[in-house]
């Protein structure tokens, strides 16, 4: 059995229990003003018992008999309050069985009254208020209801009919006391009196009332006698000289109905009976008397002043399945504003940056430390962890693409409809341009010579490459699926390669200038030269759809650098070791390419300045990467260091993968040598060995 007398206010309408006088609740006005009123309805009976359950309950309405003669003088903005000052709340034991000592007991009423009529059907109502029992604690809301035209009017008729609806977490039963009202403007800190008024004609139905100091005397001119009716005064003789004589800590408020019996003499007390240092209204922990911030929302961490202190979120956790790159996103609360950030991490440089991009190698945290304005300055810091997941149980069928009736073939690019081009060697030796789709290879022609070579296709079916014309120069083409090649010329000299096309049909490659090679780009019907910048000569090997290009520059002597173009020349150097290429570009702008230098081969992925070395395969030291997906997977080759044995590899998870432990069960070929395309699919493409011969193949990731 839980059981708390309180006085706090909940609602329009009171529900209190045995007091003697209904006590003013909060100034309701900012002049003193005599129409103040508070009625103790005493005559109504006893407890009211709601029966409550996890199924919502309903009583009967009740009619309550209002004393009209005095609400009638209530004034024009008079607010009409509900308070609890005796409320009983019954646990049943099934309800309360196993539950911790801080468990939340928690109890939502709905009054709907009404004027005349059925009130439990009525639209007019206060609430749902709650209840709630904590740690052996009752609390309750406060609620109020400006005394409209149209309320004053039907409570002049002197009755109201009221219905209670009821929910609970629990089962059991709320006792709920005797109904107060008050209503009226008093002033701040008005004197108030506690009455018994005789209603005009009806002495039998005397009701005890509070009211301003200033209204008493009129009271008494009326029949009024101090003290609170029901034989309650404390002489018996109805002297109006008599006063309350149960106000024991001297706060002005009387013992019925203080909230706080121990105020400090010294401290002024609200109409709760409560002084500033034991109020806490927002209930961070600091007293009123203390709070410097009043309004501190629940739950926040505040300082000795009780405002809150301030506090840094970097935002929740992350889960990639590739490497790839990650924005971080930077927050803060509370503090004064500008803030400044800082992020750190084991290995990383770090950023000032309020959202950072990274790209993590494997899974890591990240630590945000915010500082703010103040003096002296506040700091904060929180973390975020990014989880690179695995790629643990990923399996592929492999399809031989056959050779199209010649020696040996190589697959080099594919589109994310499983469509394959590359070339195939005939029976004399001669190499030709293939297109694999839906089962069948096809040979694509020449430029009008007799050899060919294609190296990508888009979506939308251009295949690009090269081919010898009539004259026999190699030059670059675009052509569709069904549609002859078209050859996109040069750069002043002979021959051109192409290397890439992205799905608005733009071409990157390289061209013959008749005094070197510069990269191209071709777009429009027109074929650009991209430069050099101080180097001699430059090639471009892939474009993703926003037009970022990437590739190589080199010396005269033979060094070489990566590049990337994205309206301008950048040089990227050498990440890793000491020269290097970069080979491709996906559409977040992830850069994949490989370094060298002395013997070493090393593979990396590059974003935003930061370099991700790729690793190797085990006895495989040397790694080339070829293609890039929009994913973040990687695959390419990785070789011995004499390179006379290569085996084709996947970069996924964080994590280096040799593809011929990837394959399912049973099949028939001698290993993978290089992967030279992926999909958005997953699919991959590139040529290995099957019983001795070069074939095509095409990896279909397993269900």
């Amino acid at each position: 059995m839980y059981r708390q007398k309180t006085a706090g206010v909940v609602c329009v309408l009171c529900l209190v229990g045995s007091v003697s006088g209904c006590g003013w609740m909060f100034p309701l006005g900012p002049e003193a003003d005599d129409s103040y009123l508070g009625v103790n309805l005493s005559d109504l009976g006893p407890v009211k018992v709601i029966r409550v359950s996890q199924d919502a309950t309903r009583t009967q309405s009740t009619v309550i008999s209002l004393p009209s003669d005095l609400i009638q003088s209530a004034p024009d903005d008079a607010v009409l309050i509900l308070s609890v000052a005796d409320l009983n709340v019954a646990v049943d034991e099934s309800s309360s069985r196993g539950k911790s000592t801080d468990y939340e007991f928690l109890a939502l009423i709905t009054f709907r009254f009404a004027f005349s009529g059925d009130p439990c059907n009525s639209n007019t109502k206060i609430g749902p208020f709650e209840i709630s029992i904590a740690n052996g604690k009752l609390n309750l809301p406060f609620i109020s209801l400006p005394l409209t035209t149209e309320v004053r009017q039907a409570l002049a008729n002197g009755l109201v009919e009221l219905c209670t609806e009821a929910w609970a977490n629990f089962n059991g039963k709320i006792g709920i006391g005797r109904i107060c009202i008050e209503f009226g403007n008093p002033p701040p800190e008005p004197e108030k009196v506690v009455l018994c008024h005789i209603p005009p004609g009806n002495p039998d139905k005397a009701f005890t009332i509070t009211v301003a100091a200033s209204a008493v005397d009129a009271h008494l001119a009326h029949g009024d006698y101090l003290g609170p009716c029901n034989g309650d005064d404390p002489a018996g003789d109805q002297d109006p000289n008599d006063v309350d004589p149960t106000d024991a800590d001297g706060d002005g408020v009387p013992d019925s109905v203080d909230q706080c019996p121990n105020t400090p003499a010294d401290e002024a007390a609200d109409d709760n009976g409560c002084s500033c240092s034991q109020r806490d209204q927002d209930g961070d922990g600091v007293s009123d008397c203390d709070d410097l911030c009043p309004d501190t929302p629940e739950g926040t961490d505040v300082d000795a002043a009780g405002c809150p202190i301030m506090a840094a979120d970097a935002g929740p956790d992350v889960t990639v399945t590739e490497i790839g790159m990650v924005t971080l996103h930077g927050a803060a609360q509370w503090g004064t504003e500008p803030y400044t950030y800082s992020w750190s991490a084991p290995g990383w440089e770090g950023s000032n940056q309020q959202d950072p991009v990274v790209m993590p190698a494997e899974t890591a945290t990240y630590t945000l430390t915010v500082t703010d304005w103040s003096f002296p300055p506040q700091t904060a810091t929180d973390t975020v962890t990014v989880t690179v997941k695995k790629a643990d149980g990923l399996r592929f069928t492999v399809t031989n693409l056959g050779a199209n009736g010649g020696n040996s073939s190589f697959a080099f690019g594919i589109n994310d409809l499983g469509d394959v081009v590359g070339y195939y060697y005939t029976s004399t030796w001669q190499k030709r341009a293939f297109l694999h789709s839906n089962g069948v290879m096809t040979d694509l022609g020449t430029l009008g010579g007799t050899e060919a070579f294609a190296r990508d296709i888009s979506n939308a079916g251009k295949i690009v490459g090269e081919s010898k014309n009539a004259a026999g120069q190699w030059r670059a083409f675009i052509r569709g699926k069904t549609t002859a090649m078209r050859d996109l010329g040069a750069l002043g000299g002979t021959s051109s390669v192409a290397y890439a096309v992205n799905e608005s049909g733009d071409v990157v490659g390289y061209a013959d200038t008749g005094a070197a090679y510069h990269a191209f780009l071709y777009t429009g019907g027109t074929m650009t030269s991209l430069g050099t910048l101080s180097y001699a000569l430059s090639g471009a090997f892939d474009i993703n759809d926003t037009g970022t290009i990437v590739g190589v520059y080199a010396l005269s002597g033979g060094a070489r650098k990566a590049f990337v173009h994205d309206g301008a020349l950048v040089d990227l150097g050498s990440p890793l070791l000491g020269e290097s290429t970069a080979w491709c570009v996906n559409n977040d702008g992830l850069i994949a390419g490989y370094s060298w230098g002395g013997s070493e081969y090393r593979s990396f992925l590059y974003a935003n300045g930061t370099v991700i070395d790729l690793g190797a395969l085990d006895g495989l030291p040397k790694t080339y990467v070829y293609a890039l997906g929009e994913t973040g997977q990687v695959v390419g080759a990785s070789t011995t260091a004499d390179g006379s044995l290569s085996h084709a590899f996947l970069f996924a998870g964080g994590e280096m993968n040799d593809l011929n432990d990837m394959l399912e069960p049973g099949h028939a070929w001698d290993y993978l040598t290089t992967a030279y395309a992926i999909n958005s699919n997953g699919q991959i493409a590139g040529y290995g060995q099957i019983g001795g011969e070069n074939r095509a193949f095409l990896l279909t990731p397993m269900k």
